[in-house]
């Protein structure tokens, strides 16, 4: 029974490990502008007060350029 948990434990990990997302969250804070240049240092976004910008740098490396701002 011991040996059946163990590998399920180990799917379960790899599983989490493969899909696992390197999220990068740039965030300005309340009263301040920042100016962030995106990975591939094409493009500068200037994020407002109180703004968020995260992207998934895995992703990204793949050709994705996908961003979410909040």
């Amino acid at each position: 029974m011991s040996i059946a948990a163990t590998i399920s434990l180990l799917l379960m990990v790899g599983i989490f490990y493969f899909n696992a997302n390197d999220l990068i969250e740039y965030h300005a804070a309340y009263g301040e502008q920042k100016i962030i240049t995106l990975p591939d240092n094409s493009t500068q976004v200037t994020l407002a007060s109180n703004a968020t910008l995260t992207l998934d740098e895995s992703e990204w490396e793949e050709g994705k350029r996908k961003v979410q701002l909040d």
